[in-house]
């Protein structure tokens, strides 16, 4: 997982190998249920087919907890040195620049395309804010990791620090949300006599009463279902998402 541009092992991607694995979280006692991506941020900042909509808040709180490591080339006498008061030690950890890492998202929802796994991530470039080159780019992120400079050359930071922003981001993330809340405003309407019964008619009809509130609805598949088949048999061909089912988990009513 090395950032955009950077060619897989064949089709489908490698990456998507990360999909058959998953670290359920057991303690203080079993957090994680079985096919739930309760927690985890959406990759999928753009709402379809409600475009204008962008929930990007959700990855801003996941980007700015994180750091990128990058070394210049000009540290390569120094940067192993097991002191991290020295200033040649506080520089190479970098905090995102997130509006340009957010480019990498809105190229691809703008091409008409959308993330289908969580380890799609690793497709995506992640940008930092480096003092050391501050015209850093998403645009320009291949040259930085490349470029032959002592000055802004970075070619001493392995693959397992380009990586290690992507191990950390992935357990996160998920494109398939199961939970979602419901903003209504509902009213119960009456028509008086003489109006055409499918057109309302202001200041004659009338409104009975009005509900405003919320639900939060939690889709979900429950394991101890006797019909789901093996899906380790290669012969299974049914969707597990005909099994999903909804409960409403909260219900409030909004009361100015």
């Amino acid at each position: 997982m090395t950032g955009a541009g950077v060619a897989s092992a064949g089709m489908p991607a490698d990456h998507l190998l990360l999909d058959l694995f998953q670290m359920p979280v057991v303690e203080p006692y079993a957090i994680s249920e079985p096919l739930s991506t309760a927690g985890r941020i959406n990759l999928n900042t753009q709402i379809v087919p409600f475009t204008f909509i962008n929930r990007e808040t959700g990855i801003h709180a996941l980007l700015k907890s994180e750091k990128l490591i990058a070394i210049r080339d000009s540290q390569a006498g120094v940067y192993k040195i097991n002191d991290y008061t020295t200033p040649t030690q506080s520089n190479i950890r970098f905090p995102i620049n997130i509006p340009e890492t957010l480019k990498g998202f809105q190229a691809r929802f703008a091409s008409g395309d959308i993330f289908r796994s969580a380890s799609e991530i690793s497709e995506i470039y992640i940008v930092p804010i480096d003092a050391g080159n501050p015209n850093a780019t998403y645009a320009n992120m291949a040259t930085y990791w490349s470029t032959n400079d002592t000055t802004n050359g970075r070619r001493l930071t392995g693959d397992n620090s380009k990586e290690r922003i992507y191990a950390t981001l992935y357990p996160r993330l998920t494109t398939k949300s199961n939970t979602f809340t419901i903003h209504a405003r509902v009213q119960t309407l009456k028509k008086v006599p003489g109006t055409a019964a499918n057109v309302w008619t202001e200041g004659r009809d009338q409104v009975t009463g009005e509900f405003r509130g919320s639900q939060t609805i939690e889709r979900y598949i429950d394991p101890n279902n006797p019909d789901i088949p093996d899906y380790a048999d290669t012969s299974t061909s049914d969707p597990i998402s005909q099994f999903y089912k909804t409960r409403v988990i909260s219900s409030k009513q909004f009361t100015p």
